[in-house]
């Protein structure tokens, strides 16, 4: 195989006629139009971390360098002229997919036959790269916008930038923190709460893209439209649940099969737990078919009917602000919503119809421990289980969350709250080292959540600055790397550029939170991270298992 040129950064200047036209911006670089002779066209991407240790830099090429691939984009050569950096790929004329999955106008569109190639293109594209190579390569970035399209719209899969070499043997990989696209991370990228991360994480964005190219075309009317992405997806589901025809526009003969067909397989690939999602041999195997044999996934979106729960008005507002932001942004949203759901897991058998009487306890300050609390010194029969038990340490009241601690500031049995407060933040005297304890979803049968009396709170961590959103507040003077921002309540995605990642979730019911756009200080940061969050809590006499809750929030009132 030819293996890339290296170029001087003169030469780079010479190639892009002094950076003359620009493509688009990636998630660390910009990319400009260049030519190495009068024929032979080429893509540049110049990085923006220059001054750093050059590890996407060097990542890349050692990636993209090494394989060859009808649906993986070419490396062409590459620079690297002391801190400046830059990649050249082949020129692919017809920009990415998501030019064409969009409904901005009918010019763009393309044929759905047209689209069951590239999705097939792409399904090989990863397979190669999970199979193909003398080592496994996941991508962890698979997006309409790095698929890249020829003059015929055969995909290229590009942007190896986040990508990890494993060995064809590793099923499972190791990471240090998150990597992806907001909209396309798997869940268990996020948390390992949800499983171990491994090729399936590209499966679960490749689902996401199929999507997408289902969901840019259907003709909803206009109680669903105005829900966007997140909702059309479980309508989606919901069709054909009932073996009903997608509303999309029919062209040629087997259209409607061919949706079908890019929407099951989709859904089977953005299942919760990567073991539920198939690998990308069947998934290949399943775009080649007719599609004719294949049944419906489970719902990814399925939801246990939550309890309706009283509110202040302005406690309602802020739902209808969830709900606005949650099913107008991608997919991933939900996973900050269900962020949102605590659930412990209950391990003891389910409680009796009538529970025996026990006096209350007290530990510290937290003086009416009763059902369905209890100390872990009481008898086991005074709670309703190992989810509600607490313990007294140093004269403090402890709950256990996912095997990890949280003091016990307040119980209100009449609201059915507990308000906690993270132990680990409470020597710390500023934000820099703030590193809240993450509480992410997991299947139970107790719950405890956090709708209606707890905000999350974001750390993002972004490679260049993002401008004109005042509710985000940067973080200076921490010795951070890039820029650093902090934000409270929800996050729309489209708000954030490529590139930015979640540094933790915080939590807060701080009652002097201003929920306005603006007038959001670092002090009150401080403040609302230290003051704690409260959940609230429900029994049921007949637990039932929990998977998601992401339908309750966007079908509330």
């Amino acid at each position: 195989a030819i293996r890339p040129t290296r170029y001087s950064y003169a030469d780079i200047k010479k190639i892009t006629d002094n950076f003359n036209e620009k493509l688009g911006e990636g998630s660390y670089g910009t990319v400009y139009k260049g030519r190495l002779s009068s024929e032979i066209y080429v893509a540049v991407k110049v990085l923006r971390d220059s001054k750093g240790k050059g590890e996407e830099f060097i990542n890349e090429i050692g990636t993209i360098g090494r394989i060859h691939h009808v649906n993986v984009v070419r490396l062409v050569g590459f620079c690297a002229d002391g801190f400046r950096r830059a990649l050249i790929y082949e020129y692919l004329p017809n920009d990415s997919l998501e030019r064409f999955i969009l409904p901005v106008s009918s010019v763009s569109l393309v044929s759905w036959n047209k689209l069951q190639h590239i999705a097939l293109g792409t399904a090989r594209g990863i397979e190669y790269l999970h199979q193909g190579c003398d080592q496994q390569i996941l991508h962890f970035d698979i997006k309409p916008q790095n698929i890249l399209l020829d003059h015929n719209l055969n995909p290229k899969i590009c942007d190896f930038g986040l990508a990890k070499l494993c060995s064809k043997e590793k099923s499972v990989v190791t990471m240090t923190a998150a990597r992806g696209t907001i909209g396309y991370i798997a869940p268990e990228v996020l948390s390992r709460n949800f499983g171990k991360v491994s090729r399936k994480s590209d499966i679960y964005s490749f689902g996401m893209l199929l999507l997408e190219m289902v969901g840019g075309r259907i003709k909803m009317d206009s109680k669903t439209n105005n829900h966007s992405k997140v909702n059309s997806l479980e309508w989606i589901y919901r069709h054909l649940e009932k073996g009903e025809e997608l509303k999309i526009r029919i062209e040629e003969e087997g259209d409607a099969t061919i949706v079908r067909k890019l929407a099951i397989v989709g859904l089977w690939c953005i299942q919760w737990h990567p073991i539920d999602r198939p690998s990308i041999k069947e998934v290949t195997q399943m775009l080649e078919g007719d599609g004719s044999h294949l049944n419906l996934s489970p719902n990814p979106f399925m939801a246990t009917n939550m309890p309706k729960l009283n509110t202040s008005p302005l406690r309602k507002k802020r739902i209808k602000t969830v709900q606005m932001y949650l099913c107008r942004g991608t997919i991933l949203l939900k996973y900050f919503t269900l962020i949102l759901v605590i659930i412990f897991l209950q391990t003891c058998n389910a409680r009796k119809s009538k529970p025996y009487y026990c006096p209350s306890s007290a530990c510290g300050h937290i003086r009416n421990i009763s059902y369905p609390f209890r100390l872990n010194t009481d008898p086991e029969h005074c709670g309703y289980g190992l989810a509600f038990e607490l313990a007294c340490e140093s004269n403090q009241t402890v709950i256990w969350l996912f095997s990890k601690k949280f003091y016990v500031q307040a119980i209100n049995y009449n609201n059915q709250t507990i308000h906690l407060v993270d132990p680990t933040l409470q020597t710390q005297d500023d934000l820099c080292s703030f590193k809240p304890q993450h509480i992410l979803f997991n299947k139970a049968n107790t719950i405890f959540h956090s709708y209606y009396v707890a905000d999350p709170i974001f750390m993002i961590n972004c490679p260049f600055a993002v401008n004109n959103y005042s509710t985000f507040v940067e973080i200076i003077g921490c010795k951070l790397s890039r820029h650093t921002y902090l934000k409270i309540g929800v996050i729309d995605a489209s708000a954030l550029s490529d590139g930015c990642r979640v540094e933790f979730i915080g939590w807060t019911s701080w009652p002097n939170i201003i929920y306005t756009e603006n007038n959001i200080s670092l002090s009150d940061f401080h403040q609302a991270i230290l003051y704690g969050f409260e959940l609230r809590y429900y029994l049921r006499s007949s637990p039932q298992r929990i998977s998601k809750v992401f339908n309750y929030i966007c079908s509330a009132p």
